[in-house]
Parts: C-alpha cells; sequence; structure tokens
C-alpha cells in the first residue's frame, strides 16, 4: 500500500473508533497520521474533536490551533474552537472564533449552534435565540439546537415555547437522555404529569445511571403529590445527592429532608455542578472607606412576589443618614406596582436581567458595594455565580432560600434563634446571624380590602373551614392524612387549598380516604390585595412539614387567622414557629404531628378557644416584634453594622446575635 492509502485507512478507522466512543484508539491512530504526515490540517481537526470530546479542552485547543496554522480558512475548526472556548469560560474569544467562522461559511449549521451557546453563556438571550433560529433554518433536523432553543425559552419562563422546541428535540433524538431529561421537566411545569412520566421511565432505560434522573422524578413526585413515588425516591436523595451521585436541586430536597449535614453535602456538589470552576473567585476584596455603609440587595423577585412583598417597606424605611441602599435586579423588567415601588425605593435601582454573571460582579465592585445581599440563594431564577466571583467585601445569604449556599462565598446567613439552632453551624458554610426576634421581615402597609362572602369564593355559607394556601409541593402524604381526618372528625367543615399542580391528585386522595372531594376547595390565583382579603374568611390555617408556611403563614397572621405549625428539623420547617414565637403566641407551635393534629382538632371544635386565640392574635398583632417594622429594620442594620466592624478589623467573619 502506498503511503496515501495506509493514511487513508487509518483516517477512516479513526473516524470508526471515535463515533464508536474509542477515544483512545481514535487519539492513537490520529497521532499515527501526523507523525506520518504533520502538515495534514484535517487529522490536527479532528483529533481536536476527540480531545474535545474527552474533556481535554485545552489540549483540543493546541490542536485546533494547529490545523489553523496550516489552514487559516477552517470554517469548521473556528467553529469548534469556539465551542470549546465556551467550555472554558473564555467566551470573548469564543465569539471572536464563532464569528469567524460565519463569516467563512455562513451556511454552516453548527457555528450558529455554538454562537448561541456563547451568548447564553454571556446571558443574551434574545440573540442566542436568533442563533439557535438561524441553525434550525439551515438543517431543520438539528435536534441540538432544538434543545438548545428549548433551554433559552425556559430560562425565559416562557413554557410553551420551551416544551415546542423540547418536543421537537426529542422528536429528532429519542435516545438522547438530555433531550427526554428537557422535555420531561418542562412537561412537569405545564403540569402534565403522565406524559413526563413516560418521558422519565425512558430516560430510565437510556441511562439509569444519569445525574439529573433523580431530579426529574423527585421535582415531579412533589409537585404532583405522588406520593408512592416519593417514598420510592426518598431513600435515594438520601444516598445519592450527598454523594454526588444525583444533582437535585437544594429547593426541591427540601420537600424531603431534614438532616442539616445531609442539606449541605448536597447542595455542594449542586453548585459545582451548576457553574464552571472558573467561576469561583479565591480573594476578598478590601473595603473602601465610605461616609456610609454601601449595600446591595440582588434578586430576581423585585416584582409581584413573595419575596418582594416581604421586604419592600424595610428597603423604603432604611436609615439613610447610615446606609446607601442599591436594588440589583435579574428581574425582567414589568408594570407591575410592586416593580414600580422597588424601583423607586432604591436609592440606585439597576436593571441587569441581560448581563452575564461576571458583569454583574463587576458592577458591584464598581458600586464599591460593602455589603452584598442574595436574596436568591438556590430558588428560581438564582445567580449564584455573581457571588461565587466574589465581587463584595462581605456577601450575605438573607430570606429567599431556607438553608445554607454551601460554600465559602457566602459569609453570612441571617436567621433566627428559631429557626436556625446555633448548634448547626457545622452544617452551614455562612456563619450564622441571630436577629434578636424573627428573621422574616414585614410590610405594615399592606392593606386588607373588605372581606368578600364565602359565596364569592365558592364557600359553604356554615361551616369551619381549614386553610392551607402552600404550595401543592409541600403537601406530603403524612400530612394530607391528619388533615382528612380532621375533615371527618369536624362536622360541615372544607379544606381551603390554592387551586394547583396537583388538584386532581388530592381530589382523588380524598375519596381514597372516605371524603366527599368537594369538601376541599380551591382558590384561584388572584392579586395580593385580593389574596389577602379572602384570608380572613379562613378559621384556621394548617401548615405543612417538613417545608412550613413561609410568607403564606406571615399573610394569615397579618389577616387575624391563626395557624396551627409542628416545629421541623429543618430551617424551612420551623419558620411558621419563629412568626408565632415573635408574635407571642407560642401554643400554636406543637412538637410532633400527633399534637399538631390534637390542637388542630381542639380549636375546630372548642370555639371559645379559637375565639380566645384570635382575639390574642389581634391584640398582639400591633405590640410584639413580628409586625413592628422598624424594630425589625434596627435589627437587621445593627447585624450589617457588625459585620461592618468586624471586616473593617480585618476579622474572619464569626456568627453572632443582635440585641438593641
Amino acid at each position: 500500500m502506498s503511503t496515501y492509502e495506509v493514511i487513508l485507512a487509518q483516517f477512516q478507522a479513526a473516524q470508526r473508533h471515535h463515533a464508536q466512543g474509542d477515544y483512545s484508539g481514535a487519539l492513537a491512530l490520529y497521532d499515527a497520521i501526523i507523525l506520518a504526515k504533520p502538515d495534514l490540517e484535517e487529522a490536527h481537526a479532528n483529533k481536536g474533536v476527540v480531545l474535545r470530546d474527552m474533556g481535554r479542552f485545552e489540549d483540543s485547543l493546541a490542536s485546533f490551533n494547529r490545523a489553523i496554522e496550516f489552514n487559516p480558512d477552517l470554517a469548521e475548526v473556528y467553529s469548534n474552537k469556539g465551542f470549546v472556548l465556551t467550555e472554558l469560560g473564555e467566551l470573548t474569544e469564543a465569539m471572536s472564533n464563532l464569528d469567524r467562522a460565519i463569516k467563512l461559511k455562513p451556511d454552516l449549521p453548527d457555528a450558529h449552534n455554538n454562537r448561541g451557546v456563547a451568548l447564553r453563556r454571556l446571558n443574551r438571550l434574545a440573540e442566542a435565540l436568533d442563533s439557535y433560529d438561524r441553525a434550525i433554518a439551515l438543517y431543520p433536523g438539528y435536534g441540538d439546537a432544538w434543545s438548545n432553543r428549548g433551554e433559552v425559552y425556559a430560562a425565559l419562563q416562557e413554557l410553551d415555547a420551551a416544551t415546542e422546541s423540547f418536543e421537537r428535540a426529542l422528536s429528532l433524538m429519542p435516545g438522547d437522555v438530555d433531550a427526554v431529561l428537557n422535555c420531561a421537566l418542562a412537561f412537569q411545569k405545564k403540569w402534565r404529569f403522565r406524559d413526563a412520566a413516560a418521558l422519565l421511565n425512558r430516560a430510565a432505560r437510556i441511562d439509569p445511571a444519569h445525574k439529573r434522573l433523580l431530579f426529574g422524578m423527585a421535582y415531579g413526585a412533589l409537585h404532583h403529590c405522588d406520593w408512592s413515588l416519593q417514598e420510592v425516591v426518598r431513600p435515594r436523595l438520601l444516598v445519592e445527592c450527598p454523594a454526588g451521585k444525583s444533582i437535585v436541586a437544594p429547593l426541591t430536597l427540601l420537600g424531603y429532608l431534614e438532616d442539616p449535614d445531609i442539606l449541605h453535602r448536597s447542595s455542594v456538589h449542586y453548585l459545582k455542578d451548576l457553574l464552571n470552576p472558573a467561576a469561583f473567585g479565591v480573594n476578598r476584596p478590601k473595603l473602601i472607606p465610605h461616609d456610609k455603609i454601601r449595600i446591595a440587595y440582588l434578586s430576581s423577585d423585585f416584582h409581584e412576589h413573595a419575596t418582594a412583598y416581604l421586604i419592600a417597606d424595610l428597603i423604603e424605611r432604611h436609615d439613610r443618614s447610615r446606609f446607601e441602599v442599591h436594588g440589583i435586579s435579574f428581574t425582567l423588567p414589568d408594570q407591575s406596582e410592586m416593580h414600580k415601588r422597588l424601583r423607586l425605593a432604591f436609592d440606585q435601582f439597576h436593571d441587569v436581567h441581560s448581563w452575564r454573571d461576571a458583569d454583574v460582579a463587576d458592577l458591584v465592585r464598581r458600586l464599591e458595594v460593602d455589603i452584598a445581599i442574595d436574596l436568591k440563594g438556590f430558588t428560581s431564577g438564582e445567580r449564584p455565580g455573581i457571588f461565587t466571583g466574589r465581587p463584595a467585601p462581605i456577601q450575605v445569604n438573607f430570606l429567599g432560600f431556607p438553608g445554607t449556599m454551601a460554600n465559602g462565598c457566602w459569609d453570612y446567613v441571617i436567621a433566627d434563634a428559631t429557626v436556625l439552632p446555633r448548634e448547626e453551624q457545622p452544617f452551614y458554610s455562612e456563619k450564622i446571624v441571630h436577629l434578636e426576634h424573627c428573621y422574616q421581615p414585614n410590610d405594615p402597609q399592606r392593606h386588607v380590602a373588605a372581606t368578600p362572602t364565602r359565596v364569592s369564593q365558592a364557600l359553604p355559607e356554615t361551616g369551619f373551614i381549614f386553610c392551607c394556601f402552600n404550595t401543592h409541593a409541600k403537601i406530603t402524604r403524612q400530612i394530607f392524612d391528619i388533615w382528612m381526618r380532621l375533615l371527618r372528625s369536624v362536622p360541615n367543615s372544607v379544606l381551603w387549598l390554592l387551586d394547583g399542580s396537583a388538584s386532581e391528585t388530592l381530589r382523588s386522595e380524598a375519596l381514597a380516604r372516605g371524603v366527599d372531594y368537594r369538601r376541599l376547595v380551591f382558590a384561584p390565583a388572584v392579586n395580593q390585595t385580593a389574596h389577602l382579603a379572602r384570608l380572613s374568611l379562613s378559621d384556621l390555617v394548617l401548615d405543612t412539614l417538613p417545608y412550613n408556611a413561609h410568607t403564606t403563614a406571615s399573610d394569615a397572621l397579618w389577616t387575624g387567622v391563626p395557624i396551627v405549625t409542628c416545629r421541623g428539623k429543618s430551617f424551612a420547617g420551623r419558620v411558621a414557629a419563629s412568626l408565632l414565637t415573635a408574635i407571642d403566641l407560642p401554643e400554636l407551635i406543637t412538637k410532633d404531628l400527633a399534637a399538631y393534629e390534637a390542637l388542630a382538632l381542639e380549636l375546630a371544635l372548642n370555639r371559645g378557644k379559637m375565639a380566645s386565640i384570635k382575639e390574642r392574635l389581634a391584640v398582639n398583632k400591633p405590640n410584639t416584634p413580628l409586625f413592628d417594622a422598624d424594630n425589625f429594620r434596627r435589627n437587621i442594620e445593627g447585624a450589617y453594622s457588625i459585620m461592618m466592624e468586624k471586616a473593617r478589623r480585618n476579622e474572619t467573619p464569626t456568627g453572632f446575635n443582635v440585641s438593641l
């Protein structure tokens, strides 16, 4: 055989090895080809692709650069190089290479798709969609581009468009486990749980060890109230998440697990999986002297959202003689009254919804922020990459997520002695700060309109109304069993719930327990004012466990409705206990579910005792710390001041108590 024939045979064999997943075999053959013919650009280019698929990105770049040395007009190589640079976080250089690829070959679908990936990493979502659409126009059967397009629409909360894209990707790549899982999650968010379950079963057949499979199962089981599946999932979560075998969102884990050690270790793996290693900063910036302490609240919830309802008054109330207050918003701007109110409440409001994490971190540095406060944590719209970039000397986890961020880039977590006892410090990367009474701020400006009629809310004109307006994902089998026993024990009573993801499931479960499903009344979503107005129709709010009512609990107390809770074993399960302690109604806090059920039954049957509790609530509301907004403001400003004093003395952050 001639040298040409030998090289051709080796080349074809290398391509076969690569296609079969034998990367080492392919690599050895390309090295042999290059040894025989060092200037063969295709060998360097293909070797770079093999190295890319092996995750050896730096070596891959070297091969791509070698190919370009021999031929500077290889569009496919620039495209592949742009992809690798994106994976390495070198986004500016990645875009330069991808633009070069498109200039050389405008009809190259891969280049447009890879450009979309880089643009998404830059948080330039509209431009990313344009790139994916261009890739699809050039090649309608491009499954990866359809899937990537769906991910952008999902990030934009455009679920119909996301689902359409994921379904198209799935039709093109029925055996691609990531496409299957993406589509399953989109179905779950649209409450198409049976369709999602079928896809999860398919994913389990394709790749039973996939790191995201358990999350799909766990998330769907919570939101559909599929309690049988929850019992299957829970023991796996206990083992696989703290070991990093499965990656499950920490917010979902709070619906299953209470052990703070397991929750911490699981969150460590989640954060590392979520962010590129380059996103983790190491150096704490130095304080820059200012006349006032500069604080910045960062969130995607500066609109009609539970967090905004809690914090708006605090922002307005901050002492401007001592504090300069910035809002950094990754919310898509809207015309809601709450968004308008918050824009006016901050000294400066920065709209960064289209910025990438690194650019937001740079803004925090340019503003010379002393204390950056993360109001999101691990919740929908999370942006932890801003904080892992370490832009502020002091960084705080507050209000949005009831747990640890599991990384030392967050210095403090603001809590109170009820929700987060100091003995749990070993399971928190942040140092624990105890406010004097309750960690949760409240807004005394919330107006409660005239109470509507029962009939207008589809409630019976007479009878006891149990209520729980928590999301259905918080309702467990054990809690629901208690609720159904209460309905059977209290004549003419009903259970008032939010209409949500599992309404039909809950009706069926009621029937299975011998309760007429019509005794479950489902309330539609309404605006905050209407919600507060209708709440006072309730007689008693029933809490959930292991994840309590949070904002919904303070809403109930604000409208004069008592809540019975059971103190849990995690931050998320002790919030209602904190609220009741701060409003001086500790008798509504129970130590176990048997006591919870007994107390709820007693209050429902003993109208005198119920009237006494409501009277105490009415008296305590203006005279206890829970709704004393100025007292809360002084508490949290005291916390910020102590943090600053420690930083000025170059002290390592340590936990402390605030007392006025």
